[in-house]
Parts: C-alpha cells; sequence; structure tokens
C-alpha cells in the first residue's frame, strides 16, 4: 500500500541502513537481513520472497510486531538484568521500571531509523502500551493493553482497519494472550508449579504456532486466497533459529554499532538467516501457490470467523469458548460454501478473469493494459488468447462474448448473456444484454461482473469522497 512506504528523511536513513546491512550480512542472506532491519526488499531475490510467501513465513518481512518485540524486548531484558545486578539499587527501587523506559526509547529509534510505516508505528503503540504497563504496575500482556492500542491505532490511522496486517496482528496477538491466560488460569486452578525448560519452551513454541496460525487463516484466505499449506511446520523450524540466533545477534550488532564493532554479529546474523531461508526453500508451496480452498470468501464469512475469534478470547470458560467459536465457523463456512462466487473480471492489465460458481478460474488475455491484473490472480497462467479475434465462454450457463473489433457481426449476439467489447460498435443492443466496456475499465481501474443464477449485476465501488484522515484517489 502507498501508505506504508517510508516518506522523506525517515526513507534516506532507511536506505542507508538497508545497504550496510546488505554489503556485511553476507551474499545470500543479506537481502533478507537487510528487509529484516530496515524494512526496504530491494535487495531480496524474487525466489527467497516467493519461497517465504509459499512457506508461510512472509510475516518475517514486515516490520511489525516481531521486529518490534526483539528490540524493546532484548534492550529491556538487558538493562534489567544489569541493573538487577547493582545490589543497591536492585534493592531500593523496581529496577524493571528504568528498563520499561530504556526499551520504549530503543522502540522509539527502531521505529525512525526503519522508515515509520504504518505496520511499524501500529507496532510501536502495541510496545508504547505493553512498557507502559510495567511502568504503571500493571499487566503488560492483557486484552486490556491490546485493546488500548488498538483504539490508538484505529485514532491515528482509521483506514488501516481495512488492511490486513491491521486485522492478522490484532487477531494472532489477541488469541495468543487468551490462550496464555487460560494456560496460566489452569496452572492455578490445578495448583501445578511453573515449568521452565526445554519441555516447556518446545511446548510454548508449539502452542505459539498453532493458535498464531489459526488466528491468521481467515483474514490470509479472504485477501490473498490461499494459506501456506505447510507454514505451520515452516515456523516450527524456523521461529528457534529467529528467537534463539538472529534475534540475539541482531541485538548485539545494534548495541555494538556505535563502537563501531557491529560487523561480526551482522556477519552471525545473517549466517542464521541462511538457516531460516533453507527452511522456507524446503517447506514452501512455491510450485502450487498455496493451498487455496476454491471460491473467494465473502465478506459475510469473515464477519462470522472474526466474531468467532473473538468469543473465543472474551468469554470464560472452556464450554462457552468452545461453542462461541464453533457457532461462529459454522455459519461463516456455510455461508462460504453455499454462497455463488461466478463472476466476470475485466482487469486494467487488459485480461479477463472468469470464475465459475465452483471457484475455478480461467485467465483469458485479451489485450495489453496499463494496469495490473487482481493480486489473487498474479500468479496463474494465461488459459487462452483472444487478441485480434472473436472469443465465446461459458461461465455458470452464461454464454460470453469477447470482441476485440468494431466489425462484429451483429447476428452473432443471438444467444449471448454478456458480450465485453474493446471497440463500439454500430450493432442494436438488446435490453438482455450486459455489455462491459474497456473503456470503463481504464476509467474505473477494473470492472467486475457477479453472476447469480440467471442475473447479472456490476459490482458497484464505493464512492472515492473527500475523507479527514486521507487522501482518496480513485
Amino acid at each position: 500500500h502507498a501508505h506504508d512506504k517510508p516518506q522523506g528523511r525517515g526513507r534516506a536513513v532507511c536506505s542507508m541502513l538497508a545497504h550496510y546491512v546488505n554489503g556485511v550480512a553476507g551474499e545470500r542472506a543479506g537481502g533478507f537481513a537487510a528487509a529484516l532491519t530496515s524494512g526496504d526488499r530491494s535487495f531480496m531475490d524474487a525466489r527467497d520472497q516467493e519461497a517465504l510467501r509459499g512457506s508461510g513465513l512472509a510475516h518475517l518481512l514486515a516490520i511489525s510486531g516481531l521486529h518490534m518485540g526483539i528490540v524493546g524486548g532484548l534492550v529491556f531484558f538487558m538493562v534489567w538484568r544489569t541493573l538487577a545486578l547493582i545490589e543497591p539499587l536492585a534493592l531500593r527501587y523496581t529496577v524493571r521500571k528504568p528498563a520499561a523506559m530504556a526499551a520504549l526509547m530503543a522502540s522509539l529509534a527502531y521505529l525512525i531509523v526503519s522508515g515509520a510505516s504504518v505496520s511499524t508505528q501500529r507496532a510501536f503503540i502495541m510496545a508504547l502500551a505493553l512498557f507502559g504497563a510495567v511502568i504503571f504496575d500493571r499487566a503488560a500482556l492483557s486484552l486490556r493493553s491490546l485493546s488500548i492500542a488498538m483504539i490508538a491505532v484505529i485514532i491515528l490511522a482509521p483506514w488501516s482497519v481495512l488492511t490486513p496486517g491491521f486485522q492478522m496482528s490484532f487477531a494472532a496477538t489477541g488469541v495468543l494472550i487468551a490462550s496464555y491466560e487460560a494456560w496460566q488460569r489452569r496452572q492455578r486452578e490445578t495448583q501445578g508449579k511453573p515449568r521452565r525448560g526445554a519441555v516447556f519452551w518446545m511446548k510454548s513454541l508449539v502452542v505459539t504456532s498453532t493458535v498464531s496460525s489459526l488466528a491468521t487463516m481467515p483474514f490470509a484466505l479472504y485477501h490473498f486466497d490461499r494459506v501456506a499449506g505447510m507454514g505451520l511446520i515452516a515456523n516450527l523450524f524456523a521461529m528457534p533459529i529467529i528467537s534463539l540466533l538472529s534475534a540475539p545477534f541482531a541485538g548485539a550488532a545494534m548495541v555494538l554499532a556505535p563502537l563501531g564493532l557491529s560487523e561480526y554479529p551482522l556477519r552471525a546474523f545473517g549466517a542464521s538467516l541462511e538457516a531460516v531461508l533453507w527452511v522456507a526453500h524446503t517447506f514452501s508451496d512455491e510450485a502450487a501457490g498455496g493451498t487455496r480452498f476454491g471460491k473467494a470468501m465473502p465478506a459475510a464469512s469473515l464477519c462470522f470467523f472474526a466474531a468467532a475469534l473473538v468469543g473465543a478470547c472474551v468469554f470464560k470458560g472452556v464450554r462457552a469458548r468452545l461453542s462461541v467459536a464453533m457457532a461462529g465457523t459454522v455459519i461463516g463456512a456455510s455461508i462460504w460454501g453455499l454462497g455463488s462466487s461466478a463472476a466476470i473480471h475485466w482487469a486494467p492489465s487488459g485480461e479477463v478473469f472468469l470464475v465459475n460458481a465452483g471457484g475455478n478460474v480461467e485467465r483469458v488475455a485479451v489485450l495489453k493494459g496499463d494496469g495490473l491484473a487482481p493480486l489473487r490472480f498474479s500468479d496463474m497462467s494465461v488459459s487462452s488468447t483472444c487478441e485480434n479475434s472473436e472469443c465465446v465462454r461459458k461461465v455458470s450457463g452464461r454464454t460470453i462474448l469477447i470482441s476485440t473489433s468494431a466489425n462484429i457481426r451483429c447476428d452473432a449476439l443471438d444467444g449471448v448473456d454478456v458480450l465485453l467489447r474493446v471497440v463500439p460498435n454500430s450493432c442494436t443492443i438488446p435490453e438482455t444484454l450486459t455489455v462491459m466496456e474497456w473503456g470503463d475499465v481504464q476509467i474505473e481501474n477494473g470492472v467486475t461482473l457477479n453472476i447469480k443464477r440467471n442475473a447479472s449485476q456490476k459490482h458497484i465501488k464505493p464512492p472515492c469522497d473527500r475523507r479527514p484522515w486521507r487522501l482518496c484517489s480513485n
């Protein structure tokens, strides 16, 4: 999104940081290291980016909660432990509060250096709520802190509510907090002792990866029409590397940078990321483009899935949570499965996408346009070509005629339900015939015709009115 790009002086600092990290971290993973530290992906190999998407590890590329948590968490831990070693100070004062203040300052510095994109601003606000809770003697990781962060983000950037980053990050964080609160509550009820060690750490890793993957799955399906089939396993292999190797090396580089000693930690950082890239390529669904569910998810289904997640987090008691979650999931899945998704989309790229009721898509090349194809269809191969010719296609019992010439035979319109024409002609158009014009596609940046039963209805886009928080562009 355009509003997610670093701007002004922040962009220059971000670019300088990316150049430096890319040069030091190593040839194989230098671009990945630059993307993780600065958000600049221009140095990354396209195959690596596709592998990260196909393996469900693309969340590592967006500077958000993970990166802000690494920076703020490392600073908080180091300052807290260092001050705890000073006995006179640790016995008289709560050393966690100055550690939280130092972590906030480090998070603010990272926000500025990384370019202050919207996703990074959102992560900083969440860090502000977390460390602020420590300063004011409140529970740091709680649904209350998450609510404060969400309210702040909505006030500062209300349009971000509709973005995948906002929805997926808050969904994953909320479900994780609710899961660990339930876990701790059960330990207290059973009078179990807090456990530590490798077994507890592995169990926490499995719970974190599983819960966050399930929480973000509905939003990934709605926005991208796919999920990484091996995403859970890939995260189980990659996140220990990020947590135990990459994060400490990145933190050491940040601490030693003012002394000019960041080169060796950055090299180790790049070496650890090479292992992450190996995991990504191993578990990537690159050939299949990820796991798809055929039909595009309707907005109503997403609302019920989101309600199921909220109910599972808010309601108390296992039965109540499971009941609400199952009810929302069943209703959402039913709407998704029973709804008709047949449609015709003429993209500004000049291609026509024919989607039948079962979710199968045919990509037809008609002409060369200046725009782009829809993201969810961008990796599909062209099924057929209709350049300089007339083509007839069928979609859910509807006859589609694609015409690129003004010399169309008028009798060819007999029995046609939808006409897609590049150039207007002099034929009389029957009232029962729906016409899609290439000129409208260019003006509206794409036209979609929804087919429901025996009717064809053009998808009406919301008007682009003036909004107080962000300029509106057609």
